[in-house]
């Protein structure tokens, strides 16, 4: 998503998919954690990820003409779970992600 929002015009396809969630931190493959160490880790996994989310959508996101209203009520919305879009739905909704909606053509 970072990258999408740098274009200068930002076009989509009325049917395009976009995907919103929070950061996930994920430990290197191999490593095992006992279920007492993988619960006592989460409360502080979960503030890792949400400040990573936050700090995403504040400096990544928030700096490319994405409206901050929206930003503010999506960043809510994906507590937790992952929100999806279409190009659509992104423009009806004044989000800013999506400048131009445009049609794919059939071939």
């Amino acid at each position: 998503m970072p990258i999408y929002l740098i274009g200068t015009t930002r076009t989509a396809d009325p049917g395009a998919h976009f995907m919103f969630h929070e950061a996930s931190l994920v430990l290197p493959e191999g490593k095992e954690i006992s279920k007492i160490d993988r619960e006592a880790i989460s409360p502080v996994r979960k503030t890792i990820e949400s400040l990573a989310t936050d700090d995403l959508f504040q400096r990544d996101i928030g700096t490319q003409r994405v409206d901050a209203r929206w930003l503010t009520s999506m960043r809510t919305k994906i507590t937790h779970r992952e929100i999806w879009l279409t190009g659509r739905q992104l423009v009806e909704e004044g989000s800013g992600v999506v400048d131009e909606l445009v049609p794919k053509i059939a071939k």
